[in-house]
């Protein structure tokens, strides 16, 4: 009886030891289309996704090394992308495994580079990738929604986006001040040509200013609050989009009025802290500090 609880448990650790030569992608479980994947988090929703939904998700991209080299951020100001539920793009798709998350959840997925370009974004792929790498998805489902609620809220975008031209046109009649426009939308306060100062990816920047909506309310200062902002350049997630533009139109020590629509400033989703509405058009006047 002994010889043979001993001949279990030895066939026992040669099988978990087999399993662990055979997974390709430690902590990731494999599907039957080869798609890799593993939980990050667990969200508080109860439902999952259904075929012809439409799934508002945020996304970052990463080699195998966890080098971040994409990200809906690059997108939009939310970091929010709505992917419609339907069939894979290709075999082994993160698609596939969207299926299995419930509202909320965060999942790692492990998908091939050549077929994620090639067959989802459609385009070529990256001259660092490799035909044979990988490429690892860190997915958020944020919210599931139905096609006809995405194309009510496309309406009232819509809506919100003239009302906010609007105002907005109404502002540069009034203001006294003459603007010119960038391609970016971005107005930038003198008619003088403009001049890129544009600091190397990774500065340490240091700056002075005041941000105000167009009725002139200020919402917020570092004039008011002593001391002046620092961030690193082009670091995701450390200011505005629009204020990475202004930073590349000032030289040290000059101080410059700007005005940022919406999609270059809080965008649809508004500030996090509810300080500035969705859609709503903001004006900074900046002071370069230091560039390091």
């Amino acid at each position: 009886m002994k010889a043979l609880k001993g001949f279990t448990i030895l066939f026992c650790l040669v099988v978990a030891v087999g399993c662990n030569f055979m997974v390709k992608h430690k902590g990731y479980t494999e599907m039957a289309s080869g798609l890799h994947y593993r939980y990050i988090a667990f969200g508080e929703g109860e439902s999952k996704p259904q075929l012809g939904d439409v799934l508002e998700l945020e996304i970052t991209y990463k080699t195998l090394d966890d080098s971040v080299f994409l990200s809906s951020y690059n997108y939009n100001n939310a970091g929010k992308i709505l992917l419609p539920v339907g069939t894979p793009s290709f075999n082994g798709s993160f698609e596939e495994g969207l299926l299995k998350m419930h509202q909320g959840d965060v999942y790692s997925f492990i998908v091939p580079a050549d077929s994620l370009f090639t067959h989802f974004f459609k385009t070529a792929r990256p001259k660092f990738l490799s035909a044979t790498d990988e490429v690892k998805l860190d997915v958020r489902l944020v919210s599931i929604k139905t096609e006809a609620e995405v194309a009510e809220a496309s309406a009232t975008n819509q809506e919100q986006i003239h009302t906010e031209s609007e105002k907005l046109a109404r502002y540069l009649d009034t203001c006294g001040i003459v603007f010119k426009e960038l391609p970016s939308g971005l107005l930038v306060a003198g008619e003088d040509s403009l001049i890129i100062y544009k600091p190397h990816n990774g500065a340490t920047v240091s700056i002075h200013y005041t941000g105000s909506f167009l009725n002139g309310v200020v919402f917020e200062s570092t004039y008011m609050a002593g001391k002046p902002l620092s961030f690193t350049y082009k670091k995701e997630g450390q200011v505005l989009e629009g204020m990475e533009q202004i930073i590349a139109l000032l030289k040290q020590g000059s101080k410059q009025k700007f005005v940022l629509p919406s999609h270059l400033a809080y965008g649809a989703a508004g500030s996090s802290t509810g300080i500035v509405p969705p859609y709503t058009p903001i004006i900074y006047e900046v002071e370069l500090i230091s560039i390091n």
